[in-house]
């Protein structure tokens, strides 16, 4: 199996690009030359592993007196040295949330706005007033400074994966939490970077955020990103999988992320080896240049998609009086 995923990717080293939504190359002047392959992790001297993000690896701390995380990726400059997956520009960190049955934290607020995956387990969210019910599938926006409380209901830990980011102030930024049925939304993406099959719950609201699937014995296409690009994936299933990045391979476990070097020159890729479709939580920063004089306009964003967003929203129930 090794074998037949180094040979896979060398073969596909060789057809790299580096716009994010590149689905086929342009023609090949005759006299142009062959390209050959992007440069090796000598060549550019990056530490891969630096990149990399481990929660079974991680100190377990606590947070709002309830909940146990372990770090996945943190902040910090990707472009000097510095601790194993503290690479995050444009973010405060992605952890590993787990409760306990029966556990719940404080009614309160953080200053962050937290992007949510239900990873496992059943629980309950409220903001004082109205519950929403939490299983495996479901993903949550909660704005900054938004009271909210969680609670483990189930007879099974509570687990997610949270990404916390700074307050979005922008007209279409959410308000008040959101939560959303991923089974009810459309895929917005298909075949991007050869293989990846996409979901984008909050596209309403300025999110980029995914939950990329890929199907068994598949590789995504290799690329890179530049230095204004920060592009996270974190591994959501259990079934095996490999990560590239530039020259160099990594087994890829569940609640294990990392993120594409940003120097324009080291390609990623996801590479699945499994006979098991499988799911990966995906955030992405990335520049918007001013186009030049006379471009054609950005192709604009398919209002069937966002609809396909907000009709997956979950309804709250009323909180009784005395859960209050």
């Amino acid at each position: 199996m090794n074998r037949l995923v180094l040979t896979t990717i060398g073969i596909a080293a060789t057809m790299w690009g580096s716009a994010l939504h590149a689905q086929a190359p342009a023609a090949q002047a005759a006299d142009q030359p062959v390209p050959r392959e992007p440069p090796s992790n000598l060549q550019t001297g990056i530490y891969v592993d630096r990149y990399i993000g481990d929660a079974s690896q991680s100190i377990t701390r606590i947070a709002r007196d309830t909940i146990m995380t372990r770090a996945i990726l943190t902040a910090g400059d990707p472009l000097v040295p510095g601790p194993n997956g503290a690479v995050l520009r444009y973010r405060k960190e992605v952890v590993l949330g787990t409760m306990q049955p029966g556990e719940a934290t404080a009614l309160d607020g953080q200053p962050e706005q937290q992007v949510i995956y239900v990873e496992g387990g059943t629980g309950r969210i409220d903001d004082g007033e109205h519950y929403w019910e939490l299983h495996e599938g479901l993903v949550l926006l909660i704005p900054a400074n938004a009271r909210n409380r969680f609670t483990a209901t189930g007879d099974q830990p509570l687990r997610m994966l949270m990404m916390s980011e700074p307050a979005h102030t922008d007209e279409k930024a959410a308000k008040t939490i959101l939560v959303r049925d991923l089974s009810k939304i459309l895929y917005v993406e298909q075949g991007v970077h050869w293989t990846n099959l996409s979901k984008a719950p909050f596209t309403d609201v300025g999110e980029r955020f995914l939950i990329v699937y890929m199907g068994p014995r598949t590789i995504a296409g290799p690329h890179a990103h530049t230095a204004e690009t920060e592009e996270g994936w974190v591994k959501i299933s259990e079934a095996p999988a490999w990560m590239q990045i530039g020259s160099e391979i990594r087994p890829w476990k569940a609640n294990m992320g990392m993120i594409a070097p940003p120097n324009g020159q080291s390609v990623h890729a996801a590479i699945n080896t499994s006979d098991a479709m499988q799911a990966f939580f995906y955030f992405a920063t990335m520049p918007r240049p001013t186009p030049p004089p006379g471009a054609p306009a950005r192709r604009p964003v398919n209002p069937v998609f966002e609809q396909s967003a907000v009709r997956a929203t979950v309804a709250p129930s009323l909180l009784k009086a005395l859960d209050r």
